[in-house]
């Protein structure tokens, strides 16, 4: 057992290597949303994924500015940490992004993406509708309001 052992730590060594070795030709050869679609689908291997692989490729989008070298001041968390939580596209805002009732900006700019400052109605363990921070007007998931008006 002693030697299947060996062998098999050996051949996850060189697995690990070749997903390095791929990673350093992503860098040197794709676009931005290659790369982005690299990293994500190397996240989504969640424990199979190579942590050196996913570090790699997230310093190379920080390089090219693709992500921030940092996240905003309210935030807490690293990019490292937004990538592993939020995914590869945490970055760009997704959803409701303005309040159909008075317009209102409802990405939140303090912490940053994918943040948004609409409030979320519970009823019944789960958000029923969506309401304006602002305006307080209230809406379901359709943009439909959310109660008679």
């Amino acid at each position: 057992m002693g030697n299947n052992a060996g062998a098999l730590k050996d051949s996850s060594s060189e697995a690990a290597e070749v997903k390095l070795s791929e990673a350093r030709r992503l860098i040197t050869e794709c676009s931005d949303d290659e790369l982005l679609q690299g990293l994500s689908r190397e996240r989504d291997l969640f424990s199979l994924s190579n942590p050196e692989v996913i570090k790699l490729l997230i310093d190379e989008l920080i390089r090219r500015k693709v992500y921030p070298e940092t996240t905003p001041e309210e935030n807490p968390n690293t990019v490292h940490q937004m990538v592993s939580g939020w995914g590869a596209y945490w970055h760009i805002w997704k959803g409701t992004l303005e309040c159909p009732h008075c317009k209102a900006d409802l990405r939140d700019h303090k912490s940053g993406p994918p943040g948004v400052r609409q409030i979320g109605v519970i009823v019944d363990d789960r958000v029923a509708y969506w309401e304006c921070p602002d305006c307080k007007g209230e809406w379901n998931r359709d943009f439909s309001p959310a109660k008679p008006e």
